[in-house]
């Protein structure tokens, strides 16, 4: 019994921060909405290990749909080089945030975007990030669900968006550099990417 109550601590905070960001969502619809600094709910989502934690002031990024999210990073924790399958928007609230672009983690490539900066990186490019001086407070805000992947993953709503482009005859996406752009079925599509992956 103790250990279904301790399995189940770590879920209430996460699903009263759903429940508040998605109140607030359906509260703007009919009135003015705020919230200060000290009101905001923050949560350690399962797949941060390093003291971060997450606030869902708009929607539900592990939904999709429209959504805005805090990361609260605290002083000298950084994220290893990762991508995202969307374009990610960031406004410094904050700190001093530090980015760097590239498949691997390199102090020397961080620019460092000080509070009130607004940042875009485009979806696909491999990057990282580090709070080096301080707790850094960064806004992120998207459309559909917020997902991230090592550099170099296949992405398969990417794979799918290929596979019906060569289905559809349509001009051969990069992926498929190098075979037929006249492809019989979605199965010839997937074979193929497979040899491709293999290759």
């Amino acid at each position: 019994m103790k250990s279904i109550l301790s399995a189940a601590v770590p879920v209430v905070p996460i699903v009263a921060t759903v429940a508040c960001a998605t109140s607030l969502a359906e509260r703007s619809k009919r009135e003015i909405v705020g919230l200060t600094a000290d009101e905001v709910r923050w949560f350690t989502p399962p797949y941060y290990n390093d003291g971060r934690q997450r606030a869902q002031l708009f929607g539900d990024s592990s939904h999709g749909g429209a959504w805005i999210d805090r990361v609260k990073i605290p002083a000298g924790a950084r994220a290893l080089a990762h991508t995202h399958p969307q374009d990610e928007l960031v406004t410094v609230i904050e700190g001093t945030w530090y980015l760097g672009k590239g498949t691997k983690f390199d102090s020397a490539k961080l620019t460092g975007y000080p509070a009130g900066s607004f940042i875009i990186i485009p979806a696909g490019i491999p990057h990282f990030v580090a709070a080096k001086e301080g707790t850094v407070v960064v806004q992120l805000s998207g459309m559909g669900r917020f997902q991230t992947s090592p550099p170099g993953a296949i992405n398969p709503q990417r794979v799918a968006r290929a596979i019906e482009k060569v289905v559809a005859g349509k001009s051969v996406p990069r992926v498929f550099r190098g075979y037929s752009p006249s492809l019989a079925s979605a199965n010839d599509a997937r074979v193929r990417l497979q040899q491709y992956k293999r290759a």
